[in-house]
Formats: C-alpha cells, sequence, structure tokens
C-alpha cells in the first residue's frame, strides 16, 4: 500500500480478513524458510505445524467459530501459533492481555468476558 496505509471501507473499518489468508500470507513460503527467531529458528514447516496442532487443539477444546477464547501468553512461540487462526476464523472475542497482571485483574476480565476456551 502507498505510504503505509491500509485500505479502508465504508466508515472507515478495515476490511474483513478471509481466513485464508493465513495460509496465503503468514504461512506461505517455503517449508524449510526461517520466518521466526525466539531464541531459535522456527521454520515455515514449524510454525505451519505449530498453528495447525493450535487450531486442532481449541476445536478439541470445544472452541467453534463464533465462541470466543481469551489468551494470556507472554510473547512468545505458543502466543503466535494460537493466534492466527483464532483471528482469521473471525472467532468472536480474542481477548489478549499480558502475563503482568495480577490474578484478581485475571479473573475479573475472565469474569465479563466469559471465554469458552481459556
Amino acid at each position: 500500500m502507498p505510504g503505509g496505509a491500509y485500505p479502508q471501507v465504508a466508515g472507515g473499518a478495515y476490511p474483513q480478513l478471509e481466513p485464508e489468508w493465513v495460509d496465503e500470507v503468514l504461512l506461505a513460503g517455503p517449508a524449510d524458510d526461517v520466518c521466526l527467531h525466539l531464541g531459535e529458528p522456527v521454520s515455515r514447516a514449524e510454525l505451519r505445524r505449530l498453528v495447525a496442532d493450535r487450531h486442532r487443539g481449541l476445536a478439541d477444546a470445544g472452541l467453534r467459530r463464533g465462541g470466543s477464547v481469551a489468551l494470556c501468553l507472554a510473547p512468545s512461540l505458543a502466543f503466535i501459533a494460537n493466534l492466527p487462526r483464532l483471528v482469521a476464523d473471525r472467532r468472536a472475542g480474542v481477548p489478549c492481555w499480558t502475563t503482568g497482571l495480577t490474578q484478581y485483574e485475571v479473573d475479573a476480565a475472565l469474569q465479563r468476558l466469559l471465554p469458552q476456551v481459556v
């Protein structure tokens, strides 16, 4: 996009991404490409496997399209493996917060948001 701008739709909202964007953009490329480095290199094949594993795990936990999940993870490979499919599949509500919150703050957020999966 020119000047780093994102295309906008009516009302100033950003366009909805289709679920395929995860495969077509984030996970695209040769399997042996290093796409992340979090203490050690992570290949695109490994990231694909991790994202697919988390997708299956969340589905097995009962999460369905339109459901909600709360992520409370430190910035990590686990966070990266969980988030793409949740956003791409338009799961209703994916609140994320840092591990720096107190247990009281986490409990209050969970009580207010009532996610299906934490």
